[in-house]
């Protein structure tokens, strides 16, 4: 699953789970992926290019994020409507 890095840094969950599998050109230990990814959501990072799969865990939180934010905003649209 392609999981983009603005995604990456709005979703908390996202934020939780370690990637099954992390290539980069940035030098990295499987340890510290969390913080490099952070890096690169802040902008601390330049001329790089990761990609990162994760587990099938962390694709059930970011559907089950999607689909409550989906809903917040049907929700919040309702409210704003009527």
């Amino acid at each position: 699953m392609f999981i983009s890095l603005q995604l990456y840094s709005t979703e908390e969950p996202l934020k939780l789970a370690m990637p099954c599998m992390f290539a980069s050109n940035v030098r990295v230990r499987h340890s510290a992926v969390r913080a490099i990814l952070a890096k690169a959501a802040r902008g601390e990072i330049t001329n790089w290019y990761a990609h990162w799969y994760v587990s099938v865990h962390a694709v059930v939180v970011v559907i089950i994020v999607l689909c409550v934010s989906l809903l917040l905003y049907i929700y919040m649209y309702v409210q704003s409507v009527g």
